[in-house]
């Protein structure tokens, strides 16, 4: 069976190239079946403009003339809804089961990400600012678009797993498949805050949606399990007291 575990949905971009006047927003990656999907919205004032993709897969670079791409790639209209197709395995007929970083790039000109700001060399070379690219991400999940969101805090993640951020941004992946009703994922999600970030400040909000999200899958027990190791481990938090009331109603 081919490996296709892809991680198109952190590391992939669309630019609008050559001209500022039209602009990529509001991004989604998945992989379907054995095929990349990529949607855009290019949006701006020009009736059209060239759409370029770049992909660096294990160091090696990729144009679009590289790759098998369907769709708006090229000269594009501007408009909603645009759709790239790319068929993996007609590039790599092993499958492929690697990190998909981008680059993109205009007449030598560089652009930078339009979700963060962010240059993308700067993101290659670890120059990117933490807080802008956490700020971004947290903006994304205050505006309720949780899949987004989620992608956006794990790349930042990748980027910088060791800063006063990353406990809060593992929180809020958890967050976002918890609000997606999605509690199993939830639950391990808020595990890595509790085994990688132990002396950080979520650990305690870590512990009260696990067990809220157990709750959710009607596993009674282990909700309690996990309410009462607040409560015993937190005694003065609000998080305690939430899971008393939770628990015992009081």
């Amino acid at each position: 069976m081919k490996k296709l575990t892809i991680l198109l949905a952190l590391l992939f971009l669309f630019a609008a190239l050559p001209l500022p006047a039209a602009e990529v927003k509001n991004t989604v990656v998945r992989q379907v079946g054995n095929r990349g999907q990529f949607t855009y919205d290019l949006l701006g004032d020009e009736p059209e403009a060239e759409v370029d993709v770049t992909l660096t897969i294990q160091g090696k670079e990729y144009k679009a003339a590289d790759l098998h791409l369907e769709g708006d790639c090229g000269k594009v209209k501007t408009g909603r809804g645009r759709v790239i197709w790319w068929n993996i395995l007609q590039d790599f007929p092993r499958g492929l089961d690697a990190a998909v970083k981008w680059r993109v790039e205009a007449g030598g000109k560089e652009f930078k990400d339009a979700a963060t700001g962010i240059s993308p060399k700067d993101a290659i070379k670890g120059k990117t600012d933490k807080e802008s690219v956490y700020a971004a991400a947290y903006e994304t999940f205050k505006e309720g678009k949780y899949d987004k969101a989620q992608g956006e805090f794990q790349s930042f993640l990748n980027q910088f797993p060791n800063t006063e951020y990353s406990d809060n941004a593992q929180f809020w992946i958890g967050e976002c498949y918890f609000l997606g009703k999605k509690y199993e994922k939830a639950i391990l999600e808020y595990e890595k805050v509790v085994k990688n970030y132990p002396q950080g400040d979520k650990v305690s909000y870590a512990l009260l949606k696990q067990g809220f999200s157990f709750l959710e899958l009607g596993d009674k027990s282990s909700a309690k399990i996990i309410l009462q190791q607040v409560i015993k481990d937190y005694p003065n938090t609000n998080q305690a007291s939430i899971a008393r009331v939770k628990l015992y109603g009081n």
